[in-house]
């Protein structure tokens, strides 16, 4: 015969008034019901009941603000805490696909409005998270501003410096400034965004990386973490996407890696050098392995009398910013050798 069904609020399902099982967003997770002919009757009343509520439930979502949505450290989409969508691989980095949850309850229609809305959420909260790199990526820049900011954008807001040399040589002073202004750091050994180097913008900077890689979730920092050895088995691009840098079997944040470079470079200026304590404990590592790091930026160490002393190994190359003079413009050019042969 026909039986009762019901969906309460807090998205019991009952018929007769016996608990069968829970609606939990768009999904039915079916309670244990004694005898295959009870469950199957049982099934088909909870049916009945639940379409009525998903078509309302779909219709709420469409209306919902985008505080009723959130993102959980799985790359998960809720709605009011319920699991709905989750993050896949999309067109680029920066941009992830959304898909549904299974579930049979869902009509083709219903499901194409869902879509739409956890998409169009999706995309606002990444903007807004991660606004400074859409700001910069959508500003009036030029030719090699704006090729370095694509570059910046498609490694989630900081990269080796040396990976962009082209794009950071070929920048006018008016391309420095704006950059400046978009708040752009040109490092010596990154180029970054530091307000991207935050707890939250870097939980979604690695769910970014993770999605678009096809790899589970892999946790971030604790906030504060300016180093740490990388747990065995993590991808070593993961820490570039949140804003690390691997040196010397280390993970350190771009921001300190800077801090720790030009400190060095400072006390290399005029000899050889001792490190001091408060120069290793930049990278919050013990003293050997801060040392090693020393050593992975391109100081050697030589024992002295008075400990290990530091000099430079590897000269770096002229700052892309310097002038270039007429002689360094020709040098290589298609008429240098004529001109070594042509009596001055």
């Amino acid at each position: 015969g026909s039986l009762m069904s019901a969906v309460a609020d807090s998205g019991e399902v009952k018929v007769e008034g016996q608990f069968v099982g829970r609606l939990d967003g768009f999904r039915f997770q079916a309670d244990h019901t004694d005898g295959v002919n009870a469950a199957r009757a049982v099934a088909s009343a909870a049916q009945r009941a639940l379409k009525q509520e998903i078509t309302s439930r779909v219709t709420q979502v469409a209306a919902e603000p985008d505080e009723a949505f959130s993102l959980d450290d799985g790359g998960v989409i809720l709605w009011r805490g319920a699991a709905v969508a989750r993050l896949i691989a999309g067109p680029e980095v920066l941009r992830p696909a959304v898909e549904l949850l299974p579930s049979d309850l869902i009509e083709t229609a219903a499901r194409d409005s869902l879509h739409r809305r956890l998409t169009a959420w999706l995309s606002g909260f990444i903007g807004h998270a991660l606004a400074a790199l859409f700001t910069a990526r959508e500003a009036p820049l030029s030719g090699a501003a704006r090729g370095l900011v694509f570059q910046l954008g498609e490694a989630l807001g900081s990269l080796p410096r040396i990976g962009a040399a082209q794009q950071v040589a070929a920048l006018s002073d008016a391309d420095r400034k704006a950059l400046a202004r978009l708040g752009i750091r040109l490092g010596v050994e990154s180029v970054f965004l530091p307000v991207l180097l935050k707890p939250a913008a870097q939980r979604l900077r690695g769910l970014l990386w993770t999605t678009s890689h096809g790899v589970p979730p892999l946790p971030i920092p604790p906030p504060g973490r300016i180093s740490l050895v990388p747990p065995e088995g993590v991808p070593p691009g993961y820490y570039d996407a949140i804003g690390y840098r691997l040196l010397a079997g280390r993970a350190l944040r771009v921001d300190m890696l800077e801090r720790f470079a030009a400190e060095a470079r400072h006390l290399a200026r005029h000899a050889p050098f001792i490190a001091p304590p408060a120069l290793l404990g930049l990278v919050s590592a013990p003293p050997a392995e801060a040392r090693a790091m020393l050593e992975a930026l391109g100081y050697r160490a030589t024992p002295g009398e008075t400990g290990l002393t530091y000099r430079p190994i590897r000269k770096r190359p002229t700052p892309s910013h310097a002038p270039r003079t007429a002689s360094t413009l020709d040098a290589a050019g298609p008429f240098a050798a004529l001109r070594r042969l042509t009596p001055a």
